[in-house]
């Protein structure tokens, strides 16, 4: 596949993705997110050739969170059906869904926007850099998490751009991809 965004042409491997985790990796600038967000329908440029994963419903979950700042994050979670506070409480964000955006650490917000992701009833969940803000042993819980929806959801595909050393290792057995 070919991604022509203006002058910019990044040229992808032809790859076979599967149900279950891959990890897309790559140094800045090698086309991670943007094969994200071409895969999720968002992006504005020419696409040539076949998109490596073609599925009819995608979730996304941003590097950088876009949050309606007049919104709890309750109020957001409910938009994607809600969580449980089993699963609140797993993320450490039990007790937070009455607080607004700005109330809330970069990490917060970010254990949030994977849960949200991971709330919609996706055929693939696209995630940006899902560990990138969070300290060790809150990333390990994020891990937990994502173990755990992949557990129960074995059909699904589960795309995970990262440069995290710690998610390579929580993922042993995850399918690469190096751009």
């Amino acid at each position: 596949m070919i991604l022509k965004l203006g002058s910019h042409t990044i040229t992808y491997p032809k790859v076979e993705i599967e149900p279950g985790i891959t990890l897309i990796l790559g140094s800045s600038g090698a086309g991670k997110t943007s094969l994200l967000r071409a895969i999720h329908g968002i992006l504005s440029g020419q696409i040539q050739g076949r998109l490596p994963l073609e599925v009819d419903q995608t979730s996304l979950m941003p590097q950088q969170n876009t949050w309606v700042p007049y919104m709890t994050m309750g109020e957001h979670l409910s938009l994607t059906g809600g969580s449980s506070a089993s699963s609140l409480d797993a993320l450490g964000l039990l007790g937070l869904q009455d607080k607004f955006p700005h109330e809330l650490s970069v990490g917060q917000l970010q254990r949030f926007s994977l849960l949200n992701c991971l709330n919609s009833n996706a055929q693939a969940y696209l995630l940006d850099e899902p560990s990138s803000a969070l300290d060790t042993d809150v990333a390990e819980r994020s891990f937990q998490v994502l173990r755990a929806h992949m557990e129960a959801h074995p059909d699904r595909f589960y795309l995970v751009v990262t440069h995290d050393d710690r998610m390579k290792t929580a993922f042993p057995t995850s399918k690469r991809i190096t751009l």
